[in-house]
């Protein structure tokens, strides 16, 4: 499925009931105007997952997920968006339009892609000046199962053999430099960017190719080249392997990420189906929300000598920040995954992945030995170290259990490490994390932030307020995930578009923002509190508009100071013109 329009979209959730859908997995208990659960997200003891039937949408205050019928659909069943919007479709009898069809120039990409994987696949299979390859795929304990599986291939040393094998097809030779499959000569005419190498097609979800990876046979440096960024392939927003292993990730409950083409490849054939390979670089948030479609939890598998590196697992990190529970398997030292499951084979591979440790104990085991625990610097050393790490959980419910368990290692008590989070302000988007604080999820770095956020609440809540809300400049807001929301919600009302919690947390998609929606929306006022809505809005509107002017006169304070220094007496005048009518009120 492609784009789909946002009107078929709102009418599929217009005849979707969020509670009906819920019930149909599994039972709501009535609370109030609203229904509750254990959430299927979390282990919980006590329910904190909330349905609403008036505003359609659900939060867990618990975990912080939250969002409308599709975002559970997705979160439940483990769906991509396109594939969540079908079965809703389905459910609530709405036709979906044809998708647009891909533009010519881009489908041509994709065509040249796979015309260059089969003939890659071919010569593998096929040509006699392949046969040291096919010997040392063999060696390497590949079957040939596995080349068909994984559409390797092999690329002719001679620069032109793409080349004339693309002009034997027709193909316009352009759109092929482009997809990075050949180069132009200073001279003029083309030659091959891939020579001498096991190719590997990287597929995306929709089994189009859309690059490639290529090695050498021998030590020649570089080992490892590959396509560079394309219109079609876009190295962090894909993970090698994903379109074969995605069912099995599903299946076993969590993923198993690795580096390269042959780790994954090695693995996959003793029967390790829930790997992606990273290619060797720094994961990515798009990559990470892409795991999150299929599973919640991820074991990165490492080798020994890469695994005791510091930098190495602050690189892991956005997978705590994507809310994924982490966990790190390690190899023994001079191993790598496709080296270990060859020569100790899938028992003892199985072996390692078992016995995978949390991301957060294993960087504590690192640090300990590093630091005097006996003394009050080394403890405060200590937790400062891992403060950065702790700051990137998404999930509160993770997040109380290291603290805890930090706690007891350094013998200190949970609220000194509560309090040094909270204080640090390293906390992602900036959080107040103090345990049971009603804005443990919402950010308020200050008062001005607080003001954002009661703001907020109150035209997501009253929506007469929006209008009146839009005599406020966006720099006045300093909160990008704010920001975002209250920019939405002028363009719904300016558009004369309905301001509905469902529509609004479909158009802000899965990040932190929808989140903070729902939290704000199922967050139940009293009728005392709703007759001061506009109260309470104009005080927030006056003390933003205060501290932005207070901000600017500390601003031309400095540029004051330093035209002063500089003898700029020209600068210096319009400075302090500019600053006397913002400090008379006159701006």
């Amino acid at each position: 499925m492609g784009f789909i329009p946002d009107n078929t979209i709102d009418e599929i959730l217009a005849r979707t009931d969020i509670v009906e859908l819920i019930s149909s997995y599994f039972p709501l208990k009535r609370a109030g105007r609203n229904f509750k659960a254990l959430c299927p997200f979390h282990k919980e003891k006590t329910p904190s997952f909330m349905v609403s039937p008036d505003k359609q949408i659900f939060h867990c205050f618990g975990c912080n997920e939250g969002g409308n019928a599709l975002h559970f659909l997705m979160r439940y069943e483990h769906l991509e968006f396109p594939e969540a919007v079908k079965v809703l479709a389905k459910r609530a009898g709405v036709r979906i339009p044809e998708a647009k069809k891909e533009s010519p120039g881009i489908l041509e990409l994709y065509k040249i892609n796979n015309l260059a994987m089969q003939f890659y696949h071919h010569i593998l299979l096929n040509s006699s000046q392949s046969e040291p390859v096919r010997d040392y795929l063999a060696k390497r304990g590949l079957l040939k199962t596995t080349w068909e599986k994984f559409k390797l291939g092999f690329s002719p040393p001679q620069g032109e053999a793409l080349v004339n094998f693309l002009k034997e097809k027709g193909i316009d030779l352009e759109p092929a430099e482009r997809v990075g499959l050949l180069m132009r000569r200073e001279s003029g005419g083309y030659f091959d960017f891939f020579r001498g190498r096991i190719i590997y097609p990287i597929f995306d979800l929709r089994e189009r190719i859309i690059g490639f990876g290529g090695r050498v046979l021998d030590d020649t440096l570089p080992k490892y080249i590959n396509t560079p960024e394309t219109v079609v392939y876009k190295k962090g927003e894909n993970l090698y392997g994903l379109n074969l292993s995605r069912e099995y990730i599903r299946d076993k409950g969590f993923v198993i990420i690795v580096e390269g083409y042959m780790d994954l490849i090695s693995s996959f054939q003793v029967g390790f189906n829930n790997l992606v390979a990273s290619l060797g670089t720094a994961l990515t948030p798009e990559q990470v929300r892409l795991l999150k479609r299929y599973t919640s939890s991820v074991v990165v598998l490492y080798d020994g000598d890469k695994a005791g590196e510091l930098a190495a697992l602050r690189g892991l990190e956005v997978l705590l920040e994507g809310g994924l529970e982490v966990k790190l398997a390690v190899l023994p030292s001079g191993f790598d995954p496709d080296s270990f499951v060859r020569e100790k084979g899938k028992e003892e591979f199985e072996k390692i992945i078992k016995e995978a440790r949390n991301i957060l104990e294993y960087k504590l085991e690192i640090l300990l030995p590093q630091y005097n625990l006996q003394s009050i610097e080394g403890k405060v050393n200590l937790i400062k170290e891992m403060l950065p790490t702790l700051a990137k959980i998404d999930n509160h419910i993770m997040l109380s259990e290291f603290v805890k368990q930090l706690a007891d290692k350094v013998s200190v008590s949970e609220e000194s490490i509560w309090a040094e989070l909270k204080k640090g302000r390293e906390r992602k988007r900036g959080f107040n994390i103090e345990k049971g604080s009603l804005e443990e999820r919402i950010p308020i770095f200050s008062s001005l932030r607080e003001a954002e956020i009661t703001l907020l609440r109150l035209i997501l809540k009253e929506k007469s307020l929006v209008r009146e809300a839009r005599s406020l400049m966006e720099e006045d807001f300093l909160s990008p995930e704010v920001k975002k929301i209250v920019n939405l919600l002028f363009t719904l009302e300016e558009g004369n578009k309905p301001i509905e919690p469902s529509r609004i947390v479909s158009y802000l998609g899965e990040g932190f923002p929808n989140k903070m929606v729902t939290r704000l929306l199922m967050e139940e006022d009293s009728e005392e509190a709703k007759q001061d809505y506009t109260k309470i809005f104009s005080e927030c509107v006056q003390k933003l508009r205060e501290d932005k002017r207070r901000k600017t006169c500390e601003r031309l304070r400095e540029e004051i100071a330093l035209a002063q220094k500089e003898g700029n007496l020209e600068r210096l005048e319009e400075l302090l013109r500019e600053f006397n009518a913002i400090a008379c009120g006159r701006k």
